[in-house]
């Protein structure tokens, strides 16, 4: 093997003193598009350039969403890590961001210099190119981290001998600090998404996984009991996590400690790989699998973190049990909220900044917790204590606070048939809202446009000072009174007091509770003229756009490029459109005609061209055989018969093409000479819509005298002649 020279690009180091040569894996021209895209743009012009190509190889290997399965782990700049299968760097730039030192090993050489391009600017990123097995007998490093994203399933391609996947992991233990952590992500082979439609990633086959890849080898995913006996097996302890929708764009982690509530899980619509079906709702099966304590045997993908019993005490004096990433905004909104407990239990709730712009962002909420105590005493509402953290600059604490949402009451009430007592409390709560100190005629200014646009707006509307704009039954907890748990979007300048209220009803009012809001008339009940609501629909799409500011969430991505999704009762209707051509019906005449006691059913061969195509063994004493193509309206175009002419029930047009009004078409052989042989059939068959036939006959009545139709609607035989020529077509 020659050896070739290390390669620096930016502050990263290419080592190929492992490489053999060559890449042995390659996605061809989408690694060379991912290559110049990294070469050309910068970081901040991916997201750009994700909405302009619409591939999933470019949206899987740039997306920036693909970090946060590792970003809200504790990873500390004192902390090394070894990524093992960095591929593209899809990670690796998140972890540079959070750890001293980061080793990379990738098999193939074009995949690391599409990492080493786009992270070129980090001095703590290093790559070592070449396979696993032999870079590794060179490590004489120990990391706190060894990542395995998208890793695991492949081990039995690089680790030789039997039992390989607990192998890799006794090799990868040997690389481990005292304390550290293996971490795997990986799909479920029975997540929700899988059995629901979703093709099997690795093998694009539909349920690969559930028949224990019975069509493909080199690669194996797990239910969570089978990672869990191969983990024990190796001597490790391990804590799930769950991220949502996948481990590959997540956006929602969960964990044992804190799983979803019922209803989180609505946003399964993410086949941006490939075609899928959807067998039933998700979402609807996610909350089942919830309420009977089932969950993560069906979550789509696993996050495992694998630590030493041996190591001792390694629970952390605090970690997360849960994250949720906000980062689909613009970048001076992109945040991370956490929920991490400590060693007696206790809870918190912390907000991070993902990016220097979003610093001020979540600064500003200890300011806003602060207004708000003073603004809301002597009312029900209570702002959620909230301070900032010494240990973790920018970031910022809140209370854990537990107890049903306002929004919760409230549908509890409905429910139970209490409507007005359901409605007393929404009084109740806006009666708070429209008399908090402070108020004032609301003037625009120049960022309230910024933000809501220029609306028009009646005259006369009342305003606060200080908006907290969600202020909604969903953020509301009733814990010793009403606490108010989420205040990000609190601005400090005049916003119109209706639209805070028409927020509120608008955002618990949508969807399956509509119908209670034509009942009683709520925005009427609260004074909201039509003018109004029409102005504050401008203003929150305004306000939406404003967040975003030109990125495109995942939804947004799904709708520009996601690949098929056909419901199943709609792909059943399909199906019935279809012909079983496959399936032929065979009756015998033996000198006294048909007879449905004299028939079977044969199994027939479908070519690449579509033609239905097989072989009958016709007995001695046959003196005439009748094939019956389908059940249904259809033409047919005969290709080979054993016999110069046929007669069929249906309508003959030039080259042996016959349109069949009826549901019981029939191909009439009456030769002698076919009796004791083997025959030959060959026909292609097209299903007809009644529509389609009932036009097309139609057309050929009309046309009954020319010498081109044979059709002659009034005639005692009900049979037209074919008379057999080769047709190609």
């Amino acid at each position: 093997m020659k050896v070739m020279e290390n390669e620096t690009i930016g502050n990263v180091v290419l080592d190929y003193s492992s490489y053999p040569g060559e890449d042995f894996y390659s996605e061809g021209a989408g690694e060379d598009e991912l290559l110049e895209i990294v070469k050309n743009h910068t970081e901040e012009e991916y997201n750009h350039m994700i909405q302009e190509k619409r591939k999933w190889s470019v949206l899987y290997h740039l997306s920036h969403i693909r970090g946060n399965i590792v970003d809200f782990l504790p990873i500390r700049k004192t902390d090394s890590v070894l990524e093992v299968g960095a591929g593209c760097g899809a990670i690796t730039g998140t972890l540079a961001k959070k750890a001293g030192k980061v080793t990379c090993i990738e098999l193939s050489r074009r995949r690391s210099l599409i990492n080493a391009y786009r992270n070129q600017k980090y001095e703590n990123v290093e790559i070592k190119v070449g396979n696993f097995q032999d870079i590794e007998k060179k490590l004489t490093q120990t990391y706190d981290y060894i990542m395995l994203i998208g890793v695991f399933e492949y081990a039995a391609s690089y680790i030789s001998g039997e039992s390989p996947y607990e192998k890799f992991l006794e090799i990868l233990s040997r690389h481990m600090k005292k304390g550290g952590r293996i971490v795997i992500a990986i799909e479920n082979k029975t997540g929700m998404k899988y059995l629901a439609g979703c093709r099997e990633d690795h093998a694009g086959l539909f349920y690969e996984g559930m028949m224990g890849y019975a069509h493909t080898s080199g690669v194996r995913t797990f239910s969570k009991d089978e990672l869990t006996r191969i983990t024990k097996k190796c001597g490790f302890e391990n804590e799930f996590f769950y991220p949502y929708p996948d481990y590959k764009l997540p956006i929602t982690i969960y964990s044992n400690e804190f799983l979803p509530r019922n209803g989180e899980l609505n946003e399964n619509m993410r086949n941006f790989d490939a075609d899928r079906f959807i067998a039933f709702d998700e979402s609807l099966a996610f909350n089942e699998a919830l309420r009977v304590g089932r969950f993560p045997e069906y979550s789509n993908s696993f996050l495992c973190l694998l630590t030493k019993s041996a190591d001792g005490d390694t629970v952390l004096r605090r970690r997360p049990i849960y994250s949720k990433h906000s980062n689909e905004r613009s970048d001076e909104y992109c945040i991370r909220t956490d929920i991490e407990i400590d060693r007696d239990g206790k809870r918190y709730a912390v907000k991070y900044p993902l990016t220097q712009a979003a610093e001020k962002h979540v600064a500003a909420m200890f300011d806003f917790y602060k207004w708000q105590k003073q603004e809301y005493e002597g009312t029900k509402l209570k702002p959620n204590h909230c301070r900032p953290l010494e240990d973790r600059p920018n970031a910022v604490e809140f209370e854990y606070l537990t107890g049903n949402t306002l929004e919760t009451e409230l549908n509890l009430l409905f429910g139970q048939g209490m409507d007005e007592a359901a409605i007393a409390v929404i009084r109740e709560f806006m009666d708070i809202i429209r008399n908090l100190p402070g108020m004032a005629v609301f003037e625009k200014t120049e960022r309230f446009q910024e933000f809501f646009g220029d609306a028009d707006l009646p005259e006369g509307q009342k305003s606060l000072k200080v908006t907290n704009l969600d202020l909604i039954f969903s953020n509301i907890i009733i814990n010793n009174g009403w606490n108010v748990i989420d205040y990000e979007w609190t601005f400090d300048f005049p916003i119109p007091l209706h639209f805070l209220i028409y927020r509120a009803l608008f955002y618990y009012f949508r969807g399956e509770r509509e119908p209670l809001m034509e009942k009683y008339h709520f925005y009427e009940m609260f004074n909201i003229t039509e003018e109004e609501r029409a102005a504050f629909q401008q203003m929150e799409i305004k306000f939406q756009q404003r967040i975003i500011r030109g990125k495109v969430s995942l939804i947004g991505m799904y709708a520009l490029m996601g690949c098929n999704a056909l419901e199943i009762d709609r792909l059943m209707k399909l199906a019935a459109l279809l012909p079983k051509a496959d399936r032929v019906k065979v009756y015998f005449d033996r000198g006294q005609g048909f007879f449905e006691t004299d028939c079977c059913y044969y199994q027939a061969q479908l070519t690449e061209e579509d033609r239905v195509v097989f072989d009958l063994e016709v007995g001695a004493d046959v003196q005439g055989l009748r094939i019956d193509p389908a059940d249904y309206a259809c033409m047919v175009r005969i290709h080979e018969m054993p016999v110069e002419e046929v007669l069929v029930n249906g309508v003959v047009l030039p080259e042996n093409l016959v349109i069949y009004n009826t549901d019981d078409p029939q191909i009439l052989l009456n030769a002698p000479e076919m009796s004791g042989r083997k025959i030959h059939v060959e026909y292609t068959i097209s299903r007809l819509r009644d529509d389609f036939y009932q036009t097309i006959v139609a057309f050929i009545e009309q046309n009954k005298n020319t010498e081109r139709h044979l059709f002659r609607k009034k005639r005692q035989e009900p049979y037209e002649k074919v008379r057999i020529s080769l047709v190609e077509k």
